[in-house]
């Protein structure tokens, strides 16, 4: 009986990652639908935001894209080493070369790395959900798969799309931390909260998910005894700390 069941659980996990891998996949066909919207014309006034700051980085020759209003830098640092890892291999000059005589190329390339993005969001949603039950599993990844306003928005190059896929993240390894007693995961998902703040301002609130998190499983070691306050504020403030550490690295230029 212990052999089935050790070899059952391989077959599981086979299965589990097919599911995953065709989730990721038919999310990512449907968001290649609105990948050219708006071609010739380029009208999200969004868009440009992040793309004209990743041209002037690779004009000057510096990764501090000198714009900080949400701060995107997430968004501008993919897209600096992407669209110039594109640039030489289609042809064989830098972005600040390229990019004037084909900006369509470019802009349908940055696009589709958003797709890839909120294709992955399908992928959490199913984790998330089946840290309580199959069902719930699957009614999440409907729901991210084929809401019609999340696959409109993987379709430009916004933040929108990945801060949702981070908050995501810190949510999922939250809950690996509260269920599971992952203690990596708690780590995990501070650093993502402090990416997700270096994408856009308000991701600083996915932190207080991560503090939730703490304060939740420290209740639950302390019920059968008195809660021990001053561990719960010294764990507190060890992971701002690292959060603040993160976020130096991530975005130095903050």
């Amino acid at each position: 009986m212990e052999k089935e069941i050790l070899s059952a659980s391989p077959k599981r996990k086979n299965r589990e990652l097919i599911i995953l891998v065709v989730i990721f996949m038919f999310s990512l066909l449907i968001r290649q639908i609105g990948l050219d919207t708006g071609f010739p014309l380029l009208t999200h006034p969004d868009e440009s935001t992040i793309i004209d700051p990743v041209v002037m980085m690779t004009e000057t020759k510096t990764l501090n894209p000198g714009n900080f209003n949400r701060p995107d830098q997430i968004l501008y640092f993919l897209n600096y080493f992407y669209l110039n890892a594109l640039s030489f291999l289609r042809f064989g000059e830098n972005l600040a070369v390229t990019f004037q005589d084909n900006q369509l190329f470019f802009y349908h390339y940055a696009r589709f790395l958003i797709s890839i993005m909120g294709a992955l969001i399908p992928v959490i949603a199913y984790l998330i959900g089946k840290q309580f039950n199959k069902k719930l599993a699957i009614i999440s990844t409907l729901v991210f798969a084929f809401f019609p306003a999340h696959i409109v928005h993987s379709a430009y190059i916004t933040p929108d799309v990945s801060i949702t896929l981070f908050t995501l993240l810190v949510i999922y390894f939250t809950f690996r931390y509260l269920k599971h007693d992952d203690k990596k995961a708690i780590y995990l998902a501070t650093i993502f909260a402090a990416i997700n703040t270096a994408e856009k301002y308000p991701g600083l609130v996915s932190l207080s998910i991560v503090f939730l998190g703490i304060i939740l499983k420290r209740l639950d070691e302390d019920k059968m005894r008195k809660i021990k306050w001053g561990l719960l504020v010294k764990e507190l403030l060890k992971f701002s700390l690292i959060f603040m550490l993160a976020l130096a690295i991530i975005a130095p230029n903050l």
